[in-house]
């Protein structure tokens, strides 16, 4: 998750905020951030949908959601046709290295398998 610095396009320089990365692909990925100021935000979502589940549905889906005491406005802006993939983590993961978080992993999230 970042902040877009100038509260409306990316291409004008983003905030690092908070990542993770779900390496055993399982159904439930979560950031918990203690506390955000007013903005603009933008998330950025990678998926690899099983294959099976591709043959069988038309359409598949995802649901971003937020819970908390404040109200969240979550706009259809899209800008997954304006940036490629690396010119929106190039992005977030620079400011992450200025901020001087760069020495910590993004939180993985490990579920126990038994």
């Amino acid at each position: 998750m970042v902040k877009l610095n100038n509260n409306k396009d990316p291409a004008d320089g983003v905030t690092y905020i908070d990542g993770c990365v779900n390496h055993k692909f399982y159904r439930d990925v979560y950031l918990e951030i203690e506390e955000v100021v007013p903005g603009n935000y933008a998330i950025f979502v990678e998926m690899d949908w099983d294959q099976s589940a591709t043959e069988h549905l038309p359409e598949l889906s995802y649901c971003i959601s937020s819970y908390g005491i404040h109200n969240v406005l979550f706009s259809e802006e899209d800008y997954s046709g304006s940036y490629s993939k690396e010119f929106i983590l190039e992005k977030a993961l620079t400011s992450k290295a200025l901020s001087g978080k760069f020495d910590e992993d993004f939180n993985i999230q490990y579920v126990n398998e038994h």
